[in-house]
């Protein structure tokens, strides 16, 4: 079977199991998990309907969150991480890089104002 083969190909007490996976869900998405020293995961999506991409996205939030609760078991969910750190990254970091500075007052419900009654301006 070629799951036992891979599982056994990890070596040390893998080489003495057997294992059998009948993994028939009816569900668009699903997380398998096993292990012993470490823990392996496997996603298993349609791809009708998801991207590769948003799957590795998937992939990458459960494995900071894994690695969080590793890391400290006492750790509040509230805590987690909410996104895999390149996407943290890409949000709070390079999103926010503007090279266009700021024109006029920052507060949204100036520039509205400001608009409004600037002559021939379209009505809000």
């Amino acid at each position: 079977m070629q799951g036992d083969a891979r599982m056994k190909a990890y070596g040390g007490r893998w080489t003495t199991r057997s294992l059998e996976l009948y993994d028939q869900v009816s569900f668009p998405c699903s997380l398998m998990g096993y292990g012993d020293e470490e823990l392996h995961f496997r996603i298993e999506y349609d791809p009708r309907r998801f991207d590769d991409g948003a799957m590795a996205r998937v992939a990458a939030l459960t494995k900071a969150t894994l690695e969080a609760i590793a890391r400290d078991v006492g750790v509040k969910v509230g805590d987690l991480p909410r996104l895999p750190e390149d996407d943290a990254r890409r949000l709070l970091a390079d999103w926010q890089e503007t090279t266009t500075p700021s024109v006029g007052d920052p507060c949204v419900h100036r520039q509205i104002e400001a608009q409004v009654w600037a002559p021939g301006a379209m009505p809000i």
